[in-house]
């Protein structure tokens, strides 16, 4: 799949001697421009360049492929790619709990913003999501906890803890019961000195959620889906909290045109909404 900001990232460059003054002038990451045109040649199937002590220079292909290059870029920006209604495919990325929080009303609000966009789903651990926009396989995400890289943009939207919990209704059993997938976790239980023994481990944290409320132990889940799904419970006293917080992440190329800047406010609406 070739992308709309390669394709442009390309045209851009080819004006400059350098990598690095491109970089400059552009604002943003060599690194990451450097790897943007290499994905653009691995998508092509040709050099578009070539690289020296002395620079860059477009190889005869590169020219060539320059010029239908303008000639895409040009005809999609008039349909509105860049300034009005029409855009890429985006690849969006956060773990399937995150996306509960926040897609259902950034697909409503988006849609009204953009009504043809296209965005296409991906799920994973945070962690694996941040790793995936750092290697260019997705466009932007929503991730817990991103870690600094000097190659990503990383602003902080919100915030929430991950307690225990317990049911209001019934008393829990002695079990534990989480995502033990989840750092928080493994976080909270190492802190937890009188924490059960008996565990039961869930990707789903919305049965964690309903089995807490049943009485069947004591759940380890974030406020933010306790809130979401309606239930009940109560935070056991004196135990372990966690702090989240959540960040949008995307490398420096995205967010440039209209279109992706419309689906980062989006996102940041959606998730405080």
């Amino acid at each position: 799949m070739i992308r709309l900001n390669d394709i442009y990232n390309f045209i851009e460059v080819s004006s400059f001697s350098s990598l690095s003054l491109a970089a400059k002038k552009m604002e943003v990451t060599q690194p990451a421009l450097s790897e943007s045109v290499a994905r653009l040649e691995k998508d092509l199937g040709v050099k578009l360049f070539y690289r020296t002590k002395n620079g860059i220079s477009l190889t005869p292909q590169g020219r060539k492929i320059l010029d239908q290059a303008k000639q895409v870029y040009e005809i999609i920006h008039h349909l509105g790619a860049g300034e009005a209604e029409v855009g890429p495919t985006v690849i969006l990325g956060c773990h399937t709990t995150i996306g509960s929080y926040f897609l259902p009303t950034f697909f409503s609000k988006i849609q009204k913003k953009v009504p043809t966009y296209k965005i296409q789903l991906k799920h994973n651990l945070s962690r694996n999501i941040q790793l995936e926009i750092q290697a260019g396989r997705i466009d932007v995400g929503v991730v817990v906890n991103a870690i600094s890289n000097p190659d990503l943009i990383i602003r902080k939207i919100a915030e929430d803890k991950v307690c225990v919990w317990k049911s209001k209704k019934k008393n829990p059993q002695k079990q534990i019961i989480t995502d033990l997938n989840l750092f928080q976790s493994q976080s909270v239980l190492k802190k937890w000195a009188q924490a059960p023994k008996q565990l039961l481990s869930t990707e789903s944290l919305e049965l964690v959620v309903r089995l807490t409320n049943e009485g069947c132990g004591y759940g380890i889940i974030p406020k933010r889906t306790v809130d979401l799904l309606g239930v009940d419970l109560i935070q056991e006293p004196n135990t372990p909290v966690y702090s989240d917080q959540f960040s949008i992440v995307h490398r420096p190329e995205f967010g440039k045109t209209r279109y992706e800047k419309e689906i980062l406010a989006t996102i940041s609406q959606a998730f405080n909404k």
